[in-house]
């Protein structure tokens, strides 16, 4: 009985983590490529991370941070894409 609910959960969690992944591609995309920024996609790492060590209180927790963190930047990037892309650009080097 464990073993369902542990794989119920994992279930649940990896349907969040598809859903905010789904929100991560069409908050960032431009001419079919991403272009989030560096805290969304390190965050988005640290939940795949965390899924795969079994942690899903942590990868829900994340997921959620994730959602608010592109609940913010999202209407940034859509305002002025190509700035964005610049300064991200920039950023980089």
């Amino acid at each position: 009985m464990k073993q369902r609910g542990r794989e119920a959960r994992r279930l649940e969690v990896a349907r969040q983590i598809t859903a905010v992944g789904r929100l991560y591609r069409r908050a960032f995309e431009f001419k079919r490529e991403l272009y989030p920024s560096r805290a969304v996609d390190r965050a988005f790492a640290d939940v795949e991370r965390a899924f795969s060590d079994d942690d899903f209180d942590k990868a829900e927790h994340l997921t959620k941070v994730i959602a608010c963190m592109i609940k913010r930047e999202a209407p940034k990037f859509a305002a002025n894409p190509k700035q964005w892309i610049e300064t991200r650009r920039e950023l980089r080097t």
